[in-house]
């Protein structure tokens, strides 16, 4: 805390209550020994803790690692690290790793082994390699590429879960969407007795909360994938729509969603991607009086895989759509309410169309 600033009186305040603490074991109603002093740790379940946490460990998001990245959420760190083939990809892992190993140890902290996994990521099956040819080590030896160890091998995992998004090797995001699917069937016990007592504007709002919330949950990353893997969740939706309305099983889908005054799942994503770019575009008078459409910079695609991601599909999307709607003057509540209304108006052809045909 004193090497971010923290000095003086108020550093005085956080050694008075962080010192002296003490713990014991309790089983049941007896306590299993005397109380041992803490010479670690904040308190649990503190409102302090969760802030003293991120101040310790937060340098280690400074840790120069030139091949890799790394992703922090309180205690669940995710690190990323690339390479042109996948001997390459192992090296930068093992020594980023081993890197982070020595940052740890050096503050007193330990890497669950345990619970430690890798996941291989690539845009075909033959890129990747079959059952278990590949392996990465957490060194913690003297690392050295050279000689061979008996340090720890990180099991493999197919899918991984981090932050309650499914990623999966070839981020298909097939195994997201099928969870998903299920998670939106969940409440329709609860609407099938809701309908008979609530109006519509209190069902909607239900739905909104049960519902569009978790559909919504990082719709930008797997919201751009294949319609053929999306079908299983757009069913889900339009299942419990139905109970909502009293509909029966093969009623209209676009009836559907237009009494219901809701958006699909796919123009659920292309409602929050448009808005991130909007957010992210610095308004321009000269390009605004120039009036093109294509106020958004672009990125080349070179394969198909590329362009179900947001950060291809994102600023062509934009592009497109601010020739038809003329988006790019209005605020932020302007360009959400004016891009609904027209999304709430296309078919699921024509939103389709907005991805197949995009230029």
């Amino acid at each position: 805390m004193e090497q971010v600033g923290i000095r003086g009186t108020s550093l005085k305040i956080f050694k008075d209550y962080l010192k002296s603490r003490k713990q014991r074991e309790k089983l049941a109603n007896d306590y299993s020994d005397d109380a041992v002093c803490c010479e670690y740790g904040v308190p649990q379940g503190s409102v302090l803790g969760p802030t003293l946490f991120l101040l310790y460990i937060n340098n280690l998001c400074d840790l120069d690692i030139k091949t890799g990245r790394l992703f922090t959420f309180a205690d669940d760190t995710s690190i990323v690290f690339h390479g042109r083939t996948l001997d390459e990809a192992k090296l930068n892992t093992e020594t980023g790793l081993n890197k982070i190993a020595k940052w740890l140890n050096h503050n007193l902290l330990t890497l669950n082994t345990t619970k430690t996994k890798f996941i291989l990521f690539g845009n075909t099956v033959r890129s990747l390699p079959i059952g278990n040819d590949f392996g990465i080590q957490l060194h913690t030896c003297q690392y050295n590429v050279q000689n061979e160890c008996n340090c720890t091998f990180l099991d493999r995992t197919r899918i991984v879960k981090y932050l309650g998004v499914l990623l999966d090797e070839r981020l298909t995001w097939v195994p997201h969407i099928n969870l998903l699917a299920g998670r939106i069937r969940r409440p329709i016990c609860i609407f099938r007795k809701l309908r008979h007592v609530a109006d519509h504007k209190l069902i909607k709002n239900v739905y909104t909360a049960l519902a569009e919330s978790i559909l919504s949950y990082c719709i930008s990353s797997w919201g751009g994938a294949r319609k053929t893997h999306l079908i299983e969740v757009e069913r889900a939706q339009r299942t419990l729509l139905k109970v909502i309305k009293f509909k029966p099983f093969r009623y209209p889908t676009v009836d559907l969603y237009s009494e219901c005054d809701v958006l699909t799942v796919r123009q659920l994503y292309i409602k929050n991607i448009i808005i991130y770019q909007h957010k992210k575009l610095i308004y321009d008078d000269a390009i605004a009086n120039r009036r093109t459409h294509r106020v958004c910079p672009t990125t080349q695609a070179k394969t198909s895989y590329l362009q179900k991601f947001q950060c291809y599909t994102g600023p062509m999307l934009y592009n497109r759509l601010n020739k038809i709607l003329n988006i790019y003057p209005l605020n932020i509540y302007e360009c959400k309410i004016k891009l609904v209304e027209w999304l709430k108006t296309q078919k699921y052809n024509e939103i389709e169309n907005l991805f197949t045909n995009v230029k």
